[in-house]
């Protein structure tokens, strides 16, 4: 991993304005990052199939659009989850495989010397992960042609590997079904079973956390790839424990013995990653769950 500019310390002052292109105008990761680029001072324009600033279609194979005043830095939050349907693996394949691809292509006929891919960190560990099988595979698949794109382009290529990543947007939490489920059971004060021990452990990293880690990426221009975790990963357990507290009631979790624990996790290097960004993750799982379960509560928001 190199970092290609200045490594700022966090006491200096923040790296110059730069005109950042963010792909997947709609998901909730690219609507975080926009936002912080923009309180930071950063220009920025989206790229999307809906709600962007330039509508474009990453899995059409038509041109690539220009981008009125072109870009410094392509970041590429488009990803699809799938599911256990053959369908909805066709269309992760496309999709983690193309959007990739299309950044590369955009920072070339923007002139951004530089692309930032969000993958996962199940991307070298698919055997890990729980959820549809096809999506690490095809996130991996998608970082392996990034590559072969940003070296034939001559472009610089961040690949950014985050943990499971949660926040108060009710489209994240879909995507994180402990979560969720805790969530809609302490909501009704019911109890939740957790297969196995409950001692299976989670690293769950804040949007706002991630957000920060793209724009450190943007703004050194780091080349290689990048583990992106939180203060630190938590049991099963504990993470239902912090929600049912967060809304003022006692746990009630019953464990299924007869069904087995999920894998743990893949390893995280938190301390490579702070050397290579220099920012670490600030929130704590357990300040950023009370957080969800304060802005759903003020939302309205069945959670």
């Amino acid at each position: 991993m190199r970092i290609l500019t200045g490594s700022p310390t966090p006491d200096e002052r923040p790296a110059a304005p730069r005109r950042l292109a963010i792909l997947g105008a709609s998901s909730p990761i690219a609507r975080t990052v926009r936002d912080a680029a923009i309180a930071a001072g950063h220009a920025v324009v989206t790229v999307g199939r809906r709600d962007a600033d330039v509508l474009h279609d990453v899995a059409d194979p038509g041109p690539v659009p220009e981008l009125p005043g072109g870009a410094d830095v392509v970041i590429c939050a488009i990803g699809a989850l799938g599911d256990g349907t053959l369908d909805g693996w066709r269309t992760a394949a496309v999709v983690n495989a193309a959007g990739p691809l299309a950044a590369v292509a955009i920072a070339e006929t923007a002139g951004a010397a530089h692309v930032v891919l969000l993958s996962t960190i199940y991307a070298g560990h698919a055997d890990r992960y729980t959820g549809p099988p096809a999506y690490p595979v095809t996130k991996r698949h998608g970082e392996e042609l990034a590559r072969l794109a940003a070296r034939a382009a001559g472009r610089t290529l961040t690949v950014l590997r985050p943990s499971h990543v949660y926040g108060s947007d009710p489209l994240l939490l879909a995507r994180q079904p402990l979560l969720a489920m805790a969530l809609e059971r302490s909501r009704l004060d019911e109890e939740l079973v957790l297969h196995g021990s409950g001692t299976t452990c989670r690293d769950y990293l804040h949007v706002d956390d991630l957000a920060a880690m793209v724009l450190a990426a943007a703004d050194r221009r780091v080349e290689g790839t990048v583990d992106c975790g939180s203060p630190g990963e938590r049991s099963f357990r504990e993470l239902v424990e912090i929600i049912y507290r967060a809304r003022g009631l006692e746990p009630r979790i019953r464990l299924d013995a007869g069904r087995p624990d999920a894998p743990e996790p893949p390893p995280l290097d938190r301390e490579a990653s702070a050397d290579a960004l220099g920012v670490r993750a600030r929130i704590p799982v357990d300040i950023g769950l009370h957080r969800v379960v304060t802005d759903l509560a003020t939302d309205g928001v069945r959670g």
